[in-house]
């Protein structure tokens, strides 16, 4: 996904490159190891060199004017949000959530279930979906979809398979620290979607299928 961005190595200390190519190895098969590779039709392996791409790419760009230990800084939180983007990718590769795994009371839009019959649940939930897609931030629709259609790295923590997330294991799926500042930008997020769930039941109180 980073390949087509690498450019000509800067000049560098290899011995420097090394010594964080070792520091982030174990956070980069971490971040992989949340990733259902078979979205993109790829192995684990392939994903693991889209890191390495991607800590290239980091590394080459502010090796020439950032101190090592603020370079380290940039390639953690760049390998961090990498993952969110794979995360987006693959949900835009397979168009949309399983609708089979969801329904309206998932979306908190319980109280049109009953008012559209059988025969129009199915196009009203596409249609609930597409309008959360729309009006949500990227960032915000990843995070809904994660939560609809929780991986099996989270569902096999969780003692009730229906309870709610909480953020500390979503930090964790992302590979984000469980501090004040990222649990700050999740709730940030959740309360996007909350907003925007509310928007959503307005707008289809008035919607006739």
């Amino acid at each position: 996904m980073e390949l087509h961005r690498l450019t000509t190595m800067k000049p560098h200390d290899p011995k420097l490159f090394n010594t964080l190519y070792k520091k982030t190895e174990r956070l980069r098969h971490s971040l992989v190891y949340g990733i259902d590779h078979n979205r993109f039709g790829v192995t684990r392996e392939e994903l693991l060199s889209w890191m390495d791409d991607k800590f290239l790419f980091v590394f080459n760009k502010y090796v020439d004017n950032k101190t090592p230990d603020v370079l380290l800084g940039y390639l953690i939180s760049s390998l961090q949000m990498f993952k969110l983007k794979i995360l987006r990718r693959s949900y835009q590769n397979n168009n949309s959530v399983n609708l089979n795994s969801i329904s309206l009371s998932d979306l908190q839009l319980n109280h049109i279930k009953d008012e559209v019959g059988d025969d129009n649940y199915e196009l009203l939930l596409n249609l609930a979906i597409s309008f959360m897609e729309s009006n949500l931030s990227a960032e915000a629709y990843t995070l809904l979809q994660l939560q609809l259609n929780p991986p099996l790295y989270i569902t096999s923590r969780l003692k009730n398979p229906a309870a709610k997330i909480p953020l500390n294991l979503i930090l964790e799926y992302l590979g984000l620290d469980a501090n004040g500042s990222n649990m700050a930008i999740i709730r940030d997020i959740q309360t996007e979607i909350s907003d925007t769930i509310k928007k959503a039941s307005l707008h289809f109180q008035n919607v006739t299928v």
